[in-house]
């Protein structure tokens, strides 16, 4: 059967290859499809149509079941630049004298903000290096400390993927966030449930940002605790449990509500990382994290993480995903449903 899929998949690859243009999905202007996609999602469920009616003897024997095959992490997927070589005239020497200066400068809170963007531009291949290596994360908050504060984690996105993720944020907080938000009010006529109860908070005085991320994850129908999770809101960092926090990159709210919270952290690993950061920060901080640290998109918030970083941040990889497992169909499939009824993020 799995034969039968990879050949039924290329048949229907060549009418829309041929047709590119007519058959591809895009938002904003952006391809988020092959050209195919949503005509792979019917095929998909066809043939899961047919594997329900196969028994588990079946289905084990047409998928060729294997116990030995191993996640592979997707370290290139939106890069340009996931394993940068040694810059050129520099030594491992340099780099360490330069990494023992951004650790002296972070120690004395040093304020010299245009010498510190030069030495965290500089030791980019360092960085990378102790990433891809599996350090430790308290390690690396050791090593590299400007690496976890707003602007090195910023610097090293924009190295890693090109993208200047301050300036998309920025443009989408005044416009599209207040497009997603006003979309879901229309949707949603029924204030006792969760997409309610959010709409009616933000109507309130609750932040638009952060109730936009919440309707997305409502829509989705995903787990809000493996992105969010709530503390006391006097609670410092020493103070967090953090062997109940998500091990990916989530936002501590210090706060009954994300929508009022004054301040959240950010955790990588279960590790606070870092705090003190208003809910659009740390949402910022959260996502660059998935990148700057290498991590998987977990399946439990995956379509609401591919929606940022397709219509928010704009990248948008023609290939790939970065989902810890695939699920049945495409993720961004759903990303361009939501998209193509009603929800315009072009003007």
């Amino acid at each position: 059967m799995a034969s039968n899929t990879r050949w039924s998949l290329e048949t229907e690859k060549r009418p829309s290859a041929e047709r590119r243009e007519s058959f591809r999905n895009e938002i904003e202007g952006q391809v988020v499809g092959t050209g195919y996609d949503s005509l792979t999602k019917q095929l998909l469920s066809c043939i899961d149509n047919y594997r329900r009616l196969q028994s588990p003897l079946q289905k084990r024997q047409s998928e060729g079941e294997t116990n030995d095959a191993k996640k592979r992490r997707k370290d290139s997927y939106g890069c340009i630049n996931s394993e940068p070589e040694l810059p050129a005239g520099e030594t491992k020497s340099m780099q360490k004298q330069k990494q023992e200066e951004l650790k002296r400068m972070f120690d004395e809170n040093a304020r010299d903000a245009k010498t510190i963007e030069r030495l965290m531009v500089e030791t980019f291949h360092s960085q990378r290096r102790d990433i891809l290596s599996s350090k430790e994360m308290e390690d690396l908050v050791k090593e590299w400390p400007f690496l976890f504060q707003e602007n090195g984690s910023r610097l090293h996105f924009r190295e890693l993927t090109g993208v200047d993720i301050t300036l998309n944020f920025d443009e989408s907080t005044e416009t599209k966030f207040k497009r997603i938000l006003r979309y879901f009010q229309f949707q949603q006529s029924d204030p006792t449930n969760t997409a309610g109860a959010v709409l009616s908070q933000t109507l309130a005085g609750g932040d638009e940002t952060c109730a936009a991320v919440l309707m997305l994850l409502t829509h989705f129908r995903e787990k809000q605790e493996k992105m969010l999770v709530a503390v006391d809101d006097t609670a410092i960092a020493s103070e967090v449990d953090v062997k109940n926090l998500p091990s990916t990159p989530c936002i501590v709210v210090c706060g009954n509500s994300p929508l009022t919270a004054k301040t959240c952290m950010v955790a990588v690993d279960q590790v606070i990382v870092n705090e003190q950061l208003p809910i659009i920060k740390a949402l910022q901080f959260m996502l660059c994290s998935y990148y700057v640290q290498n991590i998987d998109y977990p399946v439990e918030i995956a379509a609401t993480l591919e929606f940022l970083q397709r219509c928010i941040f704009k990248i948008n990889p023609d290939k790939g995903t970065k989902v810890e497992r695939k699920e049945k169909g495409h993720i961004y499939i759903y990303i361009y449903a939501l998209t193509s009824h009603g929800l315009n993020l072009t003007e």
